[in-house]
């Protein structure tokens, strides 16, 4: 069949007329291929950003138990150890705000004193260091580069601490008066609560648990640590050793209404001496008992209860009659420290590195 001219013409025009709309279909999905790689590039840098910023923001707030300057350079260390897009980000003093959170409104106030929380703030612009990233097709619409900011608070967080002393016959071990060591270890306790007391933290409380022969609550939770104080000074020295009791005790109050809901909850347990009574009074080793050493073994049940509670045990062997395996394994089941006292005069340094363990919390 032959074919007029004019019916090839129509064809190629058709071909053509099918070629133009496949052409510029082709460049805008390539186009759109460009914007999202360009889109999953901002993404993943926001998120290394994001990621820097909530590192600093923790470094500086840590650093306010020392000091404000502390803070500053701490918040520096951490940047320098968090490159954004392979490099370090440049911190200023002015990229940082101090006040405190407010956890009844949950907003940060800026410059109230004392200082317990941090505000970060960074941006990569093209003038940073280091740059906003450089975009590709998004070049075409004007924008070189893709300006990102982010904000990160973070806060020095209250604590529910239960101390835990041991007033069992040996913390009076010459039979003087005053009674040692328990004289001397309830000095020193009354001084943590001091410390507490002093950092830029409000809302922490504090209760005590002595135990002997039995571990009883002698102050519950409370922010009045003034009485808590008086209560240390009751107790004289009598009795065996009953640490399964303190713990449970102790646990039992940091499961009550009393608690902040937001604290870290924190028991500081001091013997000086080896338990040999299990809960209710009954002696370490009974007749018909498994071999070893119940009351211990009931130690270290309670100390996993309260590791499994949320809590931290920190554990203090004064002198060298405790049974340090035991204490360091019931502090390290729960995530806390064992620490070994000598004598009474290591405490008071003890308790000042137990008491600037505060937790710190990221708030927005």
């Amino acid at each position: 069949m032959i074919q007029s001219a004019d019916a090839k013409r129509n064809r190629v025009s058709q071909r053509g007329s099918i070629a133009i709309p496949t052409t510029l279909l082709t460049v805008a999905l390539l186009g759109i291929g460009a914007l999202a790689i360009d889109a999953a590039y901002i993404m993943q840098s926001r998120a290394k950003l994001q990621q820097a910023n909530d590192s600093i923001a923790l470094a500086a707030v840590s650093g306010l138990l020392v000091s404000q300057a502390e803070a500053l350079n701490r918040a520096q260390q951490y940047a320098d150890l968090n490159p954004v897009l392979g490099q370090a980000v440049d911190m200023t003093q002015q990229q940082i705000d101090f006040g405190q959170w407010n956890i009844v409104e949950n907003r940060f106030v800026l410059d109230a004193v004392p200082f317990n929380s941090v505000r970060v703030r960074l941006k990569l612009t093209p003038t940073t260091h280091p740059p906003a990233p450089a975009l590709s097709l998004a070049r075409i619409l004007g924008f070189a580069n893709a300006q990102i900011s982010t904000l990160s608070t973070a806060t020095l967080g209250n604590r529910d601490v239960m101390i835990v002393l041991d007033r069992s016959g040996s913390m009076n071990d010459d039979g003087r008066n005053p009674e040692q060591p328990l004289t001397n270890t309830k000095t020193a306790a009354k001084r943590f609560l001091d410390l507490l007391q002093n950092f830029p933290i409000t809302g922490d409380q504090a209760g005590l648990v002595f135990f002997s022969t039995r571990g009883t609550l002698d102050n519950q939770l409370t922010k009045n640590f003034q009485q808590v104080k008086r209560a240390i000074d009751i107790p004289n020295a009598n009795g065996w050793t009953n640490i399964a009791e303190a713990l449970l005790s102790a646990r039992t109050e940091l499961l009550s209404g009393r608690v902040n809901p937001r604290a870290a909850l924190v028991i500081v347990l001091l013997s000086d001496g080896v338990t040999n009574t299990r809960i209710n009074g009954r002696g370490g080793q009974d007749d018909g008992a498994p071999p070893g050493n119940p009351s211990e073994q009931q130690a270290l049940d309670q100390a996993k209860l309260a590791g499994q509670s949320g809590m931290t045990l920190y554990t203090i062997s004064l002198g060298s009659h405790t049974n340090q395996s035991l204490m360091n394994s019931m502090a390290v089941s729960t995530g806390g420290r064992h620490f070994f006292s000598p004598t009474t005069d290591q405490l008071d340094n003890i308790f000042e590195e137990i008491s600037i363990r505060v937790p710190t919390t990221l708030v927005e």
